[in-house]
């Protein structure tokens, strides 16, 4: 009887971790160069919270003699792991590299797809499928580059939208990063590239996936 209490117990234990490790969906970011990688991990998980949550995330260790640093951001906070809910926010990625040149960004795990999005060339790629080859100067950049979850897929052009607010289908269209595309316009009139966009009605603001 004894043994057959632990082993419940055991089972138990383990049936509650398997459950706390399907709510953790990960995404590794690495950043490259012709020499060397530097990775960030983003895991969205919602029993987390937006600040420093101990035992889950993980802060950024810089400095030495490593070329190139690759963290995302909550607060004030660089992070190396960032769990945090996942929610319809995107999280806001930094980096340095000590010179110029071209880099890329690719997801080497993505539990669940992810857009990222060039704040300087206002481009929009899917990591899930292609890497994102950029050029850049030296220095730190905090501002540049954002990645948003994708939990609901719209195919085709803006005309298979269909608008909650018939009475006004006007709205106004935004990159993630909160960029003013479209001033009341008519989304069925409008052919946007491939990406991910944020409409908002008098009612409500919707994140739509264009591909």
């Amino acid at each position: 009887q004894a043994d057959e209490k632990k082993n419940n117990e055991h089972k138990r234990i383990a049936m509650r971790q398997a459950q706390a490790q399907a709510k953790r969906l990960l995404v590794d970011i690495n950043l490259v160069s012709d020499e060397y990688t530097d990775k960030t991990r983003i895991v969205f998980n919602d029993s987390t919270t937006l600040g420093y949550d101990l035992g889950h995330d993980a802060c950024k260790m810089e400095g030495g003699t490593a070329p190139l640093h690759i963290y995302s951001i909550e607060g004030q906070v660089n992070h190396a792991i960032n769990e945090r809910p996942k929610g319809n926010a995107y999280v806001q990625l930094g980096y340095d590299v000590n010179q110029n040149g071209w880099y890329t960004l690719k997801a080497t795990r993505m539990d669940v797809d992810v857009i990222i999005y060039d704040n300087v060339e206002k481009q929009q790629v899917d990591l899930s499928t292609e890497d994102y080859t950029f050029y850049t100067e030296a220095g730190v950049n905090t501002t540049r580059f954002a990645i948003i979850s994708v939990s609901e897929k719209t195919d085709g052009t803006t005309t298979d939208i269909e608008q909650s607010n018939e009475t006004n289908p006007l709205v106004n269209i935004y990159t993630v990063l909160g960029v003013e595309l479209y001033q009341q316009v008519d989304p069925h009139t409008i052919n946007l590239p491939t990406g991910v966009y944020l409409f908002e009605s008098e009612q409500e603001v919707t994140k739509v996936l264009i591909q």
